[in-house]
Formats: C-alpha cells, structure tokens, sequence
C-alpha cells in the first residue's frame, strides 16, 4: 500500500522540485542559527540563495560524526532548547550524542514510519508487536508513533525474552512484529519448537541492523510471515527514512524528506546512480537539527528506474559494508579504535579486539576480548570479575551498548 501516493508516486522532476525548495530553506536555516554551518558556507565563499540547483550543494563540505561529537550537546541545534519537545540519544562512535526534535519533527517522523509500515503492507487493522528496545535508541519510539499514526494497535514488548514475546504475541492476536533482525531469528527459532499456527502473524519489518536477503528469507520461513528490511540513521530518523517494498527490490528513500548522494570514499567525487559509493544525506524537513551532506560511512548503490510498486523514490541497495572500519550492534555505529582507547583508561597496555555478531547468531552483543598480563589470572576469581565488570560498565557509560567481555591472556610467543 502507498501511503501518500501523490507524493511517493511524483514524476521525478516534481521530486526534485520539492527537494530544491526545502533544501534551500534548510540552507538558510542552517546557516542563520548554527555557528558551524555559518562558517563553513562563509569559508566556501558561497550564501543559502547562491545554491539555485540540487548539484550546487556538492560544493559545501560534508557533515560528519565528529562534527556531532565536537558541538555537544545543543552546539548544532537550530532551534531554542524551549522550542525542542524530545531528546534523543544516537549512540555510536565516540559515544552517544544528543538529537532534538520539534514538534513538527516528531509529526514528519511519525509519517515517515507509517510509511514504512504501509509499504511493508500494514494497515490501521493490524495489530503491532514493538520488540525494540525503547532505552537503546530511538527505533522503539519512531515505530510507535508510525503505527498510531497509522491508525494501528501497538503492544510495546521490549526486554521481553522469546517466551513471553510469543505468549503475547498469540494472547493479543499479532499480526505484525516490528524487531531487529538478531530480535526476529530468535523469537522464530524459539517458535520454530512450538505451534505456530494459533499465531496471526503475518508482517515483519526488520529495522537497527545490517540485513541480507538470505537473511530476510530466514525470518520469514521462521516466522511465516513476510519480512521487509529498512534503513536508518539514529541521528536522523528510523524506521522510515528507507524501507523495502513487496517487490523486495531495493529500498525507497524518503526523498521529500531527505536529499541522496553517493560519493566516492576516497576522491569525495560523486558517484552516479548504479555505482558503488558512501550514503550522503542531507535532512530536507528537519528543524530541530538540519544536517547537511552527512557522511553515513555505508556503501550503497543508487537506482532511480520507478519500482514495480509505482513509487518513483530512489532506491538504495542494502548495505552491507562500510568506507571506514565502523561496525554495527544493535544500530549503534562502533569504532574499534573508541574501543581500545574506552580500554585504555582502565588498561593502558591492554590489547582488545571485537567480535561482531553474524547474521546467524541471534543475542546481537557485540563482544570485547581484552588480553591481558598472564599473571592476572593468578588473582583470585573475584578479582577477575570485578574487572570485567568495571570494563563492562565503563564501555556502557561511553558508547550506550551492553557487550560482552572476556578476559583473555595474550597468545604465546612462538620459539
């Protein structure tokens, strides 16, 4: 189903109209209210009213996540903290930053997700099960929000263990399961032991980390139902910045809402549409904090053919790898090297290295080995624990994410 036709199903030039009118506005928002956007258009030489084509945005600077985590918490905010409703932490790299929205950021949110969940096939007869964690990011709350603006019914199921997930889920006659994958492959193959028939569930939308489609297919074979994967940044909005269709070919920005490019990792250089490059979004509605040219780090490919479905968005690939050495758990975007200096400050010569979940393993922790000297395993094994703890504690306090640590010594020399 689609939501908003005569907006999703716009002839491509109508788009880009749309798109130039709001970019400009962003432009002179940006640049009237945030000291850095300021500077940067006063160092490029170039003034809002001079961008008169959507290509004239390639000549500012981009926008990255050490500019997020240099100008916290409100140095980027465009808006009065009096005028912002909601605060949102985004973790990732370098730790969680601060996103606020305004009243109407949360109304163009909340329509972004029911998007999402019409193109997935929802409808205001179906039933949500939310198993979205609503303390790690803002996933849980932007889905919500799509669903009853949707005109669905939501029961909110976070921190439920797959039991209790499928007692509710049977109890409530659910008919659509909102989850990250790791949440959706455990819950299937808790039930994959059980009886499925006396489940009404018959969507899945899969949202906060990477997926395949032999991975969709999984879920969906597990589940019975139909998986539809999605894509989205906490530091702008998700679910419902892009989702698959039923034709599962490819997912549809919400190009009224944000501004698509590709570039090219190393040069910086656009790339075209069918070529392999970094995600550049540019925020289009956005007012409590605009940004411009953000350097995402995922590699995707572009297709501006019209779908199958009669959208006439973009649609981006599924992406499955990064320009950088970033890694996702759970949504969030980790640096190995935030990691090791995280390490540092309790360990300063301990050597630590990550293990991400894989598509096939279902708790989705990311997990921290740290070596350390062979004579600590001497201590008594409270002593052990108490530093893994410690370690634990100070990896959430710093990047928002529950890990996994081990205590490993360090391999041996070989003679």
């Amino acid at each position: 189903m689609i939501l908003d036709q005569r907006i999703e199903s716009a002839d491509r030039s109508s788009i880009r109209q749309t798109q130039l009118e709001r970019l400009q506005a962003t432009l002179n928002r940006a640049y009237r209210n945030v000291a850095l956007y300021r500077e940067r258009f006063d160092k490029a030489g170039i003034l809002p009213g001079e961008v008169r084509h959507l290509e004239d945005l390639a000549a500012l600077p981009c926008t990255t996540r050490e500019d997020l985590l240099g100008h916290q918490p409100y140095g980027l905010f465009a808006v009065a903290l009096r005028d912002t409703v909601r605060l949102h932490p985004a973790a990732g790299a370098g730790g969680p930053v601060v996103v606020g929205y305004t009243r109407n950021d949360i109304e163009v949110w909340a329509r972004m997700a029911a998007r999402a969940l019409a193109s997935a096939g929802v409808t205001e007869n179906d039933v949500i099960q939310i198993s979205l964690d609503y303390a790690l990011n803002a996933a849980g709350m932007g889905a919500q929000s799509g669903a009853e603006r949707l005109g669905a019914s939501v029961i909110p199921s976070s921190g439920l263990a797959p039991k209790r997930q499928a007692q509710v889920m049977k109890n409530y006659r659910a008919t659509a399961l909102i989850a990250t994958p790791s949440q959706a492959l455990h819950l299937g193959r808790f039930l994959r032991h059980e009886e499925r028939a006396s489940l009404s569930l018959k969507f899945a939308l899969i949202v906060g980390q990477v997926w395949s489609d032999p991975l969709r297919e999984e879920i969906e074979k597990l589940l019975g139902v139909r998986a539809f994967g999605s894509y989205g940044l906490s530091e702008m909005a998700v679910p419902g910045l892009a989702t698959e269709c039923e034709h599962h070919s490819g997912l549809h920005l919400s190009e009224d809402n944000v501004l698509a490019e590709t570039l090219d990792p190393e040069t910086g250089k656009p790339t075209t549409p069918g070529e392999l490059g970094e995600l550049v979004l540019t925020t289009l509605t956005r007012e409590a904090v605009p940004l411009i040219r953000y350097r995402t780090g995922d590699l995707t490919i572009l297709h501006d053919e019209p779908c199958a479905c009669g959208r006439t968005f973009l649609r981006m690939e599924p992406t499955h790898e990064r320009a950088d050495d970033i890694v996702i758990v759970d949504g969030a975007r980790v640096s190995p090297r935030q990691v090791q200096e995280i390490i540092s400050d309790i360990l300063p010569n301990a050597v630590c290295a990550l293990k991400v979940p894989s598509e096939e393993e279902v708790e989705g922790e990311l997990e921290i080995r740290v070596q350390i000297e062979s004579s600590r395993f001497e201590d008594e094994v409270r002593h052990l624990e108490m530093l893994r703890e410690h370690i634990k504690a100070h990896v959430l306090e710093h990047l928002g994410l529950q890990a996994i640590v081990r205590l490993v010594e360090p391999p041996r020399k070989s003679r």
